[in-house]
């Protein structure tokens, strides 16, 4: 059994020189162009963003794919490229700066998940508040 936990919003990340350092937001079509740091084939992160950009009629210039965020982060940090991530999972630091997308709806989906033996124990029962 799962259930639908949460839907964080997907956000762009640049280093503090870059042009979208100064936006709280873009649009899609602000990434036409635009060096782009993604995940690995498979990521949620990633589909999310590439549905978005498809929707919208923008090309993508991926110029490198990671599994590691640290290295993305190391990444953007060095100017390399813009990337993506869950805002639940940004972590802030000098030098970073995030940046919403505003006319999209760009999220992952988390669900809660219990294993079929345990869903008789009082702590996998939904909650009747």
């Amino acid at each position: 059994m799962s259930v639908p936990y949460a839907e964080p919003p997907v956000v762009i990340f640049c280093n503090a020189e870059h042009r979208f350092a100064h936006r709280r937001s873009i649009r899609t079509t602000d990434l036409q162009g635009e060096p782009l740091i993604l995940r690995e084939h498979g990521s949620t992160t990633r589909k999310a963003i590439e549905s978005a950009l498809q929707a919208a009629g923008v090309e993508p210039d991926v110029v490198m794919e990671v599994t590691s965020r640290e290295i993305i982060r190391e990444a953007v940090l060095q100017g390399v490229g813009v990337a993506t991530v869950s805002q639940v999972e940004f972590v802030p630091g000098p030098g970073l700066h995030t940046v919403r997308i505003s006319d999209a709806q760009v999220r992952t989906y988390a669900h809660v998940a219990c294993l079929a033996e345990r869903r008789d124990c009082a702590s996998c029962a939904p909650s009747s508040t």
